[in-house]
């Protein structure tokens, strides 16, 4: 960090999944492009971090909240292109995917709050847990990927239509 003197960590190391055939193993044709969206608010938190000039810069770069919104995003665009004319299945495949990824939404209700600007650098205790915690953002993010990748495999797979009309209801059409 530019004004602690300290470099930068290489968190992406951790992002094992990601661009590998361990991170998609479904043969889904989406599949890179989701593994792709579901990283790039790391990804791009990672590049913003090393572009920004002070610490205030790398330490807005990977706001929390701002995180958790570009994730839940993305959940949220993963169920709407799998079922985006049968809002029950929709909303089930983005329970199941906020399931599985809570302990990423755990991992950025944890992150150490960071003193920001000129006043980073006198805090190096808590400069250190916040790349601890950064760290383990980004191992967490990996791990639920590889779960996520076998939700989204199989809803991919699984063709769920409207329910059809009972007997009973079909009958009740068909009286003048």
């Amino acid at each position: 960090m530019a004004e602690s003197n300290a470099a930068l960590p290489e968190f992406t190391r951790a992002l094992r999944a990601l661009g590998s055939r361990r991170g998609r193993r479904g043969g889904r044709a989406a599949g890179a492009d989701q593994q792709a969206r579901f990283f790039s608010p790391l990804v791009d938190a990672r590049s913003a971090a090393a572009a920004a000039n002070d610490a205030a810069g790398i330490l807005a770069a990977f706001d929390a909240t701002t995180l958790r919104a570009a994730f839940r995003e993305t959940l949220d665009t993963f169920a709407h292109d799998r079922y985006p004319e049968y809002a029950p299945a929709r909303r089930a495949l983005e329970a199941e995917l906020f399931d599985v990824a809570e302990p990423l939404f755990s991992a950025l209700d944890e992150m150490h709050p960071m003193p920001a600007g000129e006043k980073a650098a006198g805090f190096p205790d808590a400069l250190a847990a916040w790349s601890r915690d950064v760290q383990r953002l980004f191992d967490c993010a990996d791990r639920v990927w590889v779960l996520l990748d076998e939700v989204l495999e199989t809803a991919a797979t699984t063709e769920l239509a409207a329910p059809q009309p009972t007997g009973r209801a079909r009958r009740r059409r068909k009286a003048p």
